[in-house]
């Protein structure tokens, strides 16, 4: 309330001043006030149409609110006015993921890619591959992430991912998870409050068949971020793997209601159990989504 008091009295004095309209939709959306919050974004944007900052953080905004078709057209104007900006490319793919347009998805990280190579673009492009079923190729762009980052435990994890279901690469994908691991407790020591390297520590171990060790770090995740979508479905990832699939089934929904794509969930070869018994399509059914199942 302070902090929306100083920007109502700088634009009090200042009304056409957009860095302090975006400062207030900022901090409306930090009190919750999605509604007020929205409208001074669009005002920011009023202001000064042609700055790619008021887009990128209203479509930000949209992505939080799991809106994710209105945040795709404000991504799109990032690009467009700013096209050597990654960041515009990377949440314009991301969305296009998201909603299941996994092939524009291609498109844009490639276009990312092409225009300056980067851990985040590669990674980005093989988590579409993944989605899409096509491993080696996963494999081939999260080896170009690790190679140009080596220190991200996500993205030796998402190669991990991908090793594992291509034949003849386990032994591969237990180094990716082990080094997956290892870099997210490096990851938790210079930050204990990391909700994502406790999530990503929890899915690897589960994937190296350590489930005991796995339940501690996805609690804690959880404790930290336990509206976060990605997390939630980690959770039904680790459930499914210790061999609760009546946990996992309850995470998965949990995911969907905060705004996970089923149709990464249909797609993800992680749960070919559920998808097999029909437990996949009853929890699409019962989120009144129309994804198809794959």
């Amino acid at each position: 309330q302070e902090a929306v008091a100083a920007y109502l009295r700088v634009l009090s004095q200042q009304p056409n001043n957009a860095e302090a309209v975006l400062g207030l939709a900022e901090t409306y959306k930090a009190a919750g006030d999605a509604t007020k919050a929205e409208a001074e974004y669009k005002q920011a944007i009023a202001l000064r149409p042609n700055f790619w900052g008021g887009y990128n953080k209203l479509g930000a905004f949209y992505y939080g609110q799991g809106r994710y078709a209105d945040a795709i057209p404000q991504f799109q104007k990032v690009v467009t006015l700013v096209p050597d900006n990654q960041r515009g490319y990377a949440n314009l793919g991301g969305m296009d993921q998201l909603t299941g347009r996994y092939e524009d998805a291609l498109r844009v990280f490639s276009q990312s890619i092409a225009r300056g190579p980067s851990g985040q673009g590669y990674s980005n492009l093989g988590t579409s591959y993944y989605f899409l079923g096509k491993f080696p190729e996963a494999a081939t762009a999260f080896e170009k992430a690790v190679e140009l980052v080596p220190h991200d435990f996500l993205y030796w994890r998402n190669l991990g991912d991908a090793y594992r279901w291509i034949d003849g690469q386990d032994a591969k994908a237990k180094r990716a998870y082990e080094r997956s691991v290892e870099l997210s407790r490096d990851a938790i020591r210079v930050n204990p409050s990391d909700a994502l390297a406790y999530s990503s520590m929890a899915s690897a171990l589960a994937k190296l068949g350590r489930h005991g060790e796995a339940r501690s770090p996805m609690i804690r995740a959880l404790e930290l971020d336990p509206r976060n979508a990605t997390h939630v479905y980690e959770a039904a990832v680790v459930a499914n793997l210790a061999g609760t699939p009546d946990d996992a089934v309850a995470r998965l929904e949990q995911a969907v209601r905060l705004g996970y794509n089923p149709d990464d969930i249909t797609r993800d070869p992680e749960f070919a159990n559920l998808r097999k018994s029909g437990r996949l399509n009853a929890i699409i059914q019962r989120s009144g989504s129309d994804q198809p199942i794959h």
